[in-house]
């Protein structure tokens, strides 16, 4: 546990920077990236393996591609070092907007709203979606994130101040930003909360789910330690100096990262790897089950369905009975008039017979 008295030892010294904990948060954040992406090679390795297959790796790899992203690129972002004025770590655009938000948060978000997208289509919509769906839905969705870039770069909505050596936002980018956010935040929510039935057998769920509730715990959490180290109107540099701020957001994103790809997917790769087919068997199973109980997860629609359909058939029958009544009756009536026609020429006939 990190002895936050310790690190508030340094919160009076706003430039303060490359302290021995700064390497350790370095170290321990570079060796959570490396590390996940071993794992993630592994399970890429293997992507053909149903367990693994069934996740559709190449949504799995963008997820993680982007928070190994934010994670590593934190270390430059949260000054655990110095940013000399004009030098390649002090380009605030690059570090901030184009790697941090477009290249990190914005994919990572985007990816899980896309799985809950599949999600929806499989279960819901019975559809099969395949990875076109998913480039042109990323595409569309990483849109708004480019023409941001593009804004900040462009017009200069973020600069980097000598004083403090951080990096700061004109007030039209922090609009945007917010904008971008809520909307982002908000369709993942909605996607989340469509896809809130399928049943808990199918795991996938749950870790779209898990990582909406990690990323929103860390996201707090961060905002708390910025909010204390940020007091309204404070004329002082705390955020860019306090060590106590810099290490836990850091590490926050760190441990987010890696634990949204090593929780749901190791039990897969250590399958994969024992080439265990039981294992796949038993996801099928619980696939086919989700996709069964999900065309009758509302018993009420259900029943209201079935008694449409009867009242259907019911109406069907008696127009096709009435139809062949209607067919009967015609059908007697020309008989009729044919009987009546037979007997006129016969009475002709006999008339005609008498007078000869």
């Amino acid at each position: 546990m990190i002895n936050i008295k310790l690190l508030d030892a340094y919160a009076d010294k706003p430039t303060e920077r490359g302290l021995w904990i700064d390497y350790v948060v370095a170290v321990v954040t570079l060796l959570i990236c490396v590390v996940t992406l071993v794992g993630l090679g592994i399970f890429f390795y293997y992507k053909k393996y149903g367990a693994i297959k069934a996740k559709q790796p190449e949504i799995v790899m963008f997820f993680t591609i982007a928070g190994v992203i934010i994670s590593s690129s934190s270390i430059v972002a949260n000054n655990h070092f110095s940013r000399p004025d004009g030098s390649f770590w002090a380009i605030c655009t690059l570090w901030r907007v184009w790697i941090q938000f477009f290249l990190g948060f914005s994919v990572w978000v985007n990816c899980l709203i896309l799985r809950s997208f599949r999600l929806w289509l499989v279960f819901q919509k019975h559809k099969r979606p395949t990875l076109k769906v998913f480039y042109v839905g990323l595409a569309i969705l990483q849109a708004p994130w480019l023409l941001l870039a593009i804004f900040v770069t462009a017009f200069g909505g973020m600069y980097y101040s000598v004083e403090g050596e951080k990096c700061k936002s004109t007030t039209a980018t922090v609009v945007i930003l917010i904008i971008l956010l809520v909307a982002n935040i908000g369709l993942l929510i909605f996607m989340v909360i469509k896809t809130r039935k399928i049943i808990d057998e199918y795991s996938e769920y749950k870790e779209i789910q898990r990582a909406v509730i990690v990323g929103i715990i860390g996201g707090i959490i961060g905002f708390l330690f910025w909010l204390v180290r940020n007091p309204i109107n404070s004329s002082t540099d705390s955020s860019a100096g306090s060590i106590t701020n810099r290490v836990i957001l850091t590490l926050d994103v760190a441990f987010c990262v890696g634990f949204l790809f090593w929780v749901p997917n190791l039990k897969p790769i250590i399958k994969a790897i024992k080439k265990d087919e039981e294992y796949v068997k038993t996801i099928k199973r619980n696939v086919t089950k989700a996709t069964f109980q999900e065309s009758f997860v509302d018993q009420k629609k259900l029943e209201q369905a079935q008694q449409q359909q009867i009242e259907l058939e019911t109406k069907t029958i008696d127009l096709q009975e009435n139809v062949q009544t209607d067919d009967e009756n015609e059908k007697e009536k020309i008989d009729n008039e044919n009987n009546n026609q037979n007997v006129d020429q016969l009475q002709e006939n006999e008339n005609s017979d008498k007078q000869i």
